[in-house]
């Protein structure tokens, strides 16, 4: 079977979802001789809201740089690999180009841990190693492709600090907690927790109530 690595001078997402910042994806770039892939994977995704609170940061991933030799069809790594994803042999050559087995195959490897490497964690401008070709952008962005989700999932960790430290009568919203005029008893509980917590914040006052809008420290 004839298996040839393609030319992708820049990041392209090649699997995954089209939302790689909630569901996954998979990005990848080759020279010819080899592919370099990662696997950028969403905490949430993987463990749920309570076990995410827990590891702190809203991205793993998974890295695997792939030759010809790893690629041989003929290799028991790649056999299993196939077998992991659902493929077989017949299906990867009847309905693939040889460029398209190439990445399959590399996807394939990766997913099953084959020559695959712990990559980096944390927020979307750790794991995203620049501009990326992704399916659902008109062109290449960068980690700011994802940050919604970093947007949530610190949305999601304020929460968790709040109800930690037993406070109510507040209403989360994107970046920021809302505490309605006549509450405003709590809003120096929800400044020392987030204090405490080691989260810079901003209140601001106005007619309509406060909104403590609020970033991790740098």
């Amino acid at each position: 079977m004839d298996i040839r690595i393609p030319k992708i001078k820049d990041w392209e997402q090649t699997g995954g979802d089209m939302t790689p910042g909630a569901h996954g994806g998979i990005i990848a770039r080759a020279d010819g001789n080899a592919i370099e892939i990662t696997e950028i994977q969403p905490v949430r995704a993987y463990v749920g809201d309570g076990e995410a609170v827990e590891v702190g940061f809203p991205f793993w991933s998974k890295e695997g740089w792939y030759d010809a030799d790893d690629l041989n069809p003929n290799c028991k790594d790649v056999r299993d690999a196939l077998s992991f994803i659902g493929m077989d042999l017949a299906t990867l050559e009847k309905e693939y180009t040889p460029e398209q087995r190439a990445m399959v195959i590399a996807e394939a490897l990766l997913q099953s841990g084959a020559g695959a490497d712990e990559g980096p964690a944390g927020w979307s401008e750790d794991v995203v190693p620049g501009p990326v070709k992704w399916w659902a952008s008109d062109k290449p962005a960068g980690a700011e492709f994802l940050s919604d989700e970093d947007d949530e999932f610190r949305d999601l960790l304020v929460e968790n600090i709040l109800e930690n430290a037993r406070i109510s009568d507040y209403q989360m919203e994107s970046g920021q907690v809302f505490i309605d005029e006549e509450d405003k008893k709590v809003v120096p509980k929800v400044e020392e927790a987030l204090e405490e917590a080691g989260w810079d914040f901003e209140t601001i006052h106005d007619e309509d109530g406060y909104y403590v809008v609020y970033a991790p420290e740098e």
